[in-house]
C-alpha cells in the first residue's frame, strides 16, 4: 500500500484549498511584472465596477430578459478595450445564442451545483471525520456524475464543466488522503482526475469562461506532482499563475508561488524562495499569510538564523487549527537549533491533543535526552510504527542511547 511518505512527496504540499472560482471580481494582482501592466487603484476599481455591471446584466439575460443585450455589448467592449477583460465577449456571445429554455436549464443546473458545493463546504466547515465524509461524499459524486451526463453535449455545458472540476478536486483531496490506496488504485484515481480536468478546461473553453479554468489548472499542477513531474509541474503551475495574475485572483496567485516555493526548496535553490517569498509579499501581509510566514521561518533556519526564525514566528501566529499545529512544530524546531530546550519542549509539548507524526516524536525524543529524561525518549520511541529508513535508523541511534543511560 501507498505510505504517508509518497504522499507527501507527491501531493500533501500541494493541497491547499483555494475556494470555488466563479465569475465573481477579485483584487487587483500586484507583482512586480504586472504592475507595470495592472491598473492603478481608480482604474482597478472602474474595473470592478464595469464587471459587476456586466454580471448583473448577464444574470438578467440568462433569465431571458434579452433588453439588456444592446448594454451588455457595449459593457463587454470597454472591459476588453479599456481592461483587458476581452474573455466577456467571449461569455456574451455563448449565452446570447441560447434558446430561452436552454438559459433557464442552465440556471437550473447551476442552481443545483451549487448547492453540492455547499454540502462540501458544510462538511469542510464541520470538521467532519474522514470516514463520516466518504459516506457524505459518495451520493455527492453520483449527483456530480449525473449531471455532468445530462450537460456535457448539450447547448449549456457550464454545469458540466463545474461539476467535472468539483469531482476532480474531491478525487484529488482522496488520492492526497488515503493511504491505503494501492499503487495501483491511486494511478488509477490520478488518471480519473487527469480526465476530468482535460475534459472541464475544453467545456470552460467552448463555453468562453477564463475565471473557471483556474481549479482545473491547479488540480492539473497536483496531478503531475503526485507523478514526480516537477518539470511538468512547474510549468503548470506558471500558468496557473500567469492566469491569476491576469484575472487579479490573488488566492490562486498564492497557491501557485506556494507549489513554486516547494519545487524551490526541493531544488535547494533558496535564491529562488526569496525572489518567489518577495513577490508574494507584495500582496499579503504576514499577519493574513500562513505560506508566508512559515516559508519565511523556513527559509531563515536553512539559513541558520534560529532565533530569528522564532521571533519570527512568536509575531505572527496562525488562527486556523491545522496551521496552528505546525506552527508550534516549527517553533519547537527553531527553539531547539537555538539551544532552548524549555523553550522547544514547551511548543512540542502544545500539541498534545493531538497525535504527533514520527519526525517531531524523535525530534521530542532527543529533546528528553538532551534533557536527562531517558525513560520519555523510550516511551516516545517504542511507538513510532513503520518508518521510511532514515528515519528508522534516527529511532534506533535515539533508542540505543536512551537505553544505555536507563
Amino acid at each position: 500500500m501507498l505510505g504517508a511518505g509518497f504522499a507527501v512527496v507527491g501531493l500533501i504540499w500541494l493541497s491547499a484549498k483555494p475556494s470555488v472560482v466563479d465569475a465573481a471580481t477579485s483584487d487587483p494582482a500586484t507583482t512586480d511584472a504586472a504592475r507595470r501592466l495592472a491598473p492603478q487603484p481608480d482604474q482597478a476599481a472602474e474595473r470592478d465596477r464595469e464587471l459587476q455591471t456586466f454580471l448583473d446584466g448577464l444574470q438578467r439575460l440568462r433569465a431571458n430578459d434579452e433588453s439588456v443585450l444592446p448594454a451588455l455589448r457595449a459593457c463587454a467592449e470597454r472591459l476588453c478595450a479599456e481592461h483587458d477583460r476581452c474573455d466577456v465577449r467571449d461569455v456574451l456571445r455563448y449565452y446570447a445564442a441560447q434558446s430561452p429554455a436552454d438559459r433557464a436549464h442552465g440556471l437550473d443546473e447551476e442552481r443545483r451545483w451549487t448547492e453540492l458545493w455547499d454540502q462540501v463546504r458544510r462538511a469542510r466547515s464541520d470538521d467532519v471525520q474522514p470516514e463520516e465524509w466518504k459516506l457524505a461524499r459518495a451520493p455527492i459524486l453520483d449527483e456530480l456524475a449525473a449531471m455532468i451526463a445530462r450537460n456535457v453535449d448539450g447547448p449549456d455545458c457550464v454545469s458540466a464543466a463545474r461539476a467535472l472540476s468539483l469531482r476532480a478536486r474531491l478525487m484529488i483531496e482522496r488520492a492526497d488522503g488515503d493511504h491505503e490506496l494501492e499503487r495501483e488504485e491511486f494511478d488509477e484515481l490520478l488518471a480519473s482526475v487527469e480526465r476530468d480536468v482535460v475534459s472541464a478546461l475544453a467545456l470552460f473553453e467552448r463555453a468562453g469562461q477564463l475565471k473557471p479554468r483556474l481549479e482545473p489548472l491547479w488540480i492539473q499542477c497536483r496531478i503531475r506532482a503526485a507523478r514526480g513531474e516537477d518539470r511538468a509541474a512547474s510549468a503548470s503551475l506558471h500558468e496557473c499563475l500567469a492566469l491569476a495574475r491576469h484575472l487579479a485572483n490573488e488566492d490562486f496567485q498564492e497557491h501557485a508561488l506556494s507549489g513554486l516555493i516547494r519545487l524551490a526548496h526541493e531544488a535547494g535553490d533558496l535564491e529562488e524562495i526569496e525572489r518567489l517569498l518577495r513577490e508574494l509579499s507584495r500582496f499579503r501581509r504576514p499577519s493574513e499569510s500562513w505560506l508566508l510566514v512559515k516559508r519565511q521561518a523556513d527559509l531563515l533556519l536553512q539559513r541558520d538564523y534560529p532565533g530569528e526564525a522564532a521571533r519570527f514566528l512568536e509575531r505572527f501566529p496562525p488562527t486556523d487549527p491545522t496551521d496552528r499545529r505546525e506552527w508550534h512544530v516549527m517553533l519547537g524546531s527553531a527553539r531547539l537549533r537555538s539551544g532552548d530546550l524549555t523553550a522547544a519542549r514547551k511548543a512540542y509539548l502544545t500539541n498534545v491533543e493531538l497525535p504527533w507524526p514520527a519526525d517531531v516524536k524523535l525530534v521530542m525524543a532527543s529533546v528528553h535526552l538532551r534533557q536527562g529524561d531517558a525513560r520519555a525518549a523510550v516511551q516516545l520511541l517504542e511507538d513510532l510504527g513503520d518508518l521510511p529508513p532514515d528515519q528508522r535508523r534516527r529511532a534506533s541511534e535515539l533508542l540505543g542511547a536512551a537505553r544505555v543511560r536507563l
